[in-house]
Formats: structure tokens, C-alpha cells, sequence
């Protein structure tokens, strides 16, 4: 057995200091000292950089930069730690995350990635939805075939996959994990631990909550671009697949707006689908979709609880 690693933190931030102060305690929480919490800002507005003075611990910088993925950079340069815990200033990391880590990584020393469970908080801070690692290189490298798989908050890392797969690609608004991530699995296996490590949290305003359509766009271009760099295929058919797929996503948001009773946002999601694609008409979540709307709510239900399906 090998000495526990010490453990980095990394945290951009931008105008969140309605969320912040959780995050820095949820990393207090942990306890012992062989870790420290970096915490990159981007020249907030709000209360952010206040409340950062309160905390000595902390090792911060607020100035402006060129987006989330510029502050992830410049906080690895800033930290020291072996182990990374990623953890945007609106996410908190859970209770035992750190001993947990510690544990595992002291125990499997050639490990370099170990993926936790995929926990998604409301707003109120109230558990939504939880699944457990699933993390898969092939995933990845198929993200219309239901999803990527990937939940950032629950990635740790060793700096070594930084070193690899890094710098975060300052171009990107939204998909810079997915694109590091892909990187990483050219080298590196994904470890999975059923074990909470970092909590997402998802509510009005965030890039995921706003919608996947531009962090659809990002990950085709990270998609072709991995395909090209390895030469694993074919970059005009993935191209293809991707654009293609790109209606399956505009589907599967609309069909998560009507979940939460917004038929109209729904309607019109699934009219940019059928514009995207029009072959997005026969995917699995739309053919779900136009049969709630032939048996009703309720008869829909009936026939789920009966034969069973995904959504």
C-alpha cells in the first residue's frame, strides 16, 4: 500500500456567490489537511470575491479570463496536488468524498481516473436524480447513442491525466470536460467507485440547464476532431452521424420539457428536430412522445408499467 495522495480542488467561478460559499464549505466538511482548494474567478460582479476573503484556506485569484475552461488552466497551475477534484462553484462535493478518494488511490496506485456515482441536485439543493458510474471510452466516443455517460462532478483524477490530455480547450463554452475526458481515454481506463464524489446541481440559468444545443455543437467538433487526431474512423462519417444525432438530442429535450409540464417549450423543441433532421421523427424518445399524446398520461403509464422502457 502506498501513501494516500495529497488532493487539489479546483474551482472556476463567475458572478456565483449565490452558490459559492456551499461549495467552499462542502470542501471544509472533509476534513483532514493533506488537501487544498483552488478557486479561479473571473472578475465577478456579485458577492463572489467578499466572499473568498473570508476564507485563508483558500488560494484564489479573481481577474477577468477567456471562459471556464482559461480558469480550470490556470488553476492547475496554481494547485500542487496529485489527486483533482473539479468542482464548479455552483456543485459541493460530498460528505466522505475526500477519504473515500484517499482510500482508493492509496490502494490502486496505477489507477489514474475512478468515476463516482452521477448525482444531480435542484436548485433547493434536493437530490433529483442519481445513477451510478458508467463511464465508458466507447461511450464517449458514441455520445447520440443515449448519452455520454459522463458527469463531470463525479471525474477524479490524478495530474497525470492533466498532463496528458490538458490544457482545457479555452474554445469551448460547454463541453470542455467532455473534450478532455475524450483526450484522457486515449491513454487512461475509467475505475468505477459506487460512491458519491461531487454533486451537480441544476437549475434555470446553467449552461445545462439552458439546453443541450450548443454543447451538442461543441461535442461534434471535439468528436471529429478526436477521430481525425486518431485516426479511429472515419471524420466525414462521424461528422455525419453527429449531425444526425444532433435531432435525437433537440428530441430528448423536448420530451424532458413536457416531464416537467411544458408542452408548449416541447412542441417547439421537436419542431427544430423534425428541422434538424426529419428523420428524428422515428427516434425512440419522439415515437414515446407522440404515443403519450394518442393514449394520454395516464394510458401511457399503464403500458410502461406493463412492457416496460427507458422513459
Amino acid at each position: 500500500m502506498t501513501s494516500a495522495p495529497a488532493i487539489s480542488v479546483i474551482t472556476p467561478s463567475f458572478n456565483q456567490g449565490p452558490f459559492v460559499r456551499e461549495t467552499i464549505e462542502s470542501v471544509l466538511a472533509q476534513g483532514g489537511d493533506d488537501w487544498e482548494h483552488v478557486v479561479v474567478d473571473g472578475g465577478s460582479s456579485d458577492e463572489t470575491v467578499s466572499i473568498l476573503k473570508e476564507y485563508p484556506h483558500l488560494t484564489w485569484a479573481s481577474e477577468k479570463d477567456k471562459g471556464q475552461a482559461d480558469a480550470l488552466n490556470k488553476a492547475m497551475e496554481m494547485s500542487s496536488g496529485d489527486v483533482i477534484f473539479w468542482i464548479n462553484s455552483d456543485d459541493v462535493v460530498a460528505p466522505g468524498a475526500f477519504e473515500a478518494v484517499r482510500r482508493f488511490f492509496a490502494n490502486h496506485s496505477d489507477v489514474q481516473i475512478v468515476c463516482g456515482n452521477a448525482v444531480t441536485l435542484g436548485q433547493d439543493g434536493k437530490e433529483l436524480v442519481r445513477t451510478g458510474p458508467r463511464v465508458r471510452a466507447r461511450k464517449l466516443r458514441y455520445p447520440w447513442d443515449g448519452d455520454t455517460s459522463m458527469h463531470q462532478p463525479s471525474m477524479v483524477f490524478r495530474r497525470a491525466v492533466y498532463d496528458f490530455a490538458g490544457p482545457f480547450d479555452i474554445t469551448l463554452n460547454c463541453a470542455m470536460d467532455y473534450d478532455f475526458f475524450l483526450r484522457a481515454s486515449r491513454q487512461f481506463e475509467f475505475f468505477h467507485l459506487p460512491v458519491d464524489f461531487g454533486l451537480f446541481r441544476e437549475y434555470t440559468g446553467t449552461k445545462t440547464g439552458e439546453g443541450a444545443a450548443e454543447a451538442f455543437k461543441e461535442v461534434k467538433k471535439c468528436l471529429v476532431r478526436h477521430v481525425r487526431d486518431t485516426q479511429d474512423g472515419s471524420p466525414t462519417w462521424a461528422a455525419l452521424q453527429a449531425y444526425f444525432a444532433e435531432g435525437c438530442v433537440w428530441v430528448n429535450d423536448a420530451v424532458a420539457n413536457y416531464r416537467h409540464g411544458r408542452p408548449r417549450a416541447a412542441r417547439h423543441l421537436l419542431l427544430r428536430a423534425f428541422i434538424r433532421n426529419p428523420l428524428s421523427l422515428l427516434v425512440y424518445p419522439h415515437l414515446l412522445y407522440r404515443l403519450r399524446g394518442l393514449v394520454g398520461p395516464s394510458g401511457y403509464e399503464r403500458l410502461r408499467a406493463r412492457f416496460g422502457g427507458r422513459n
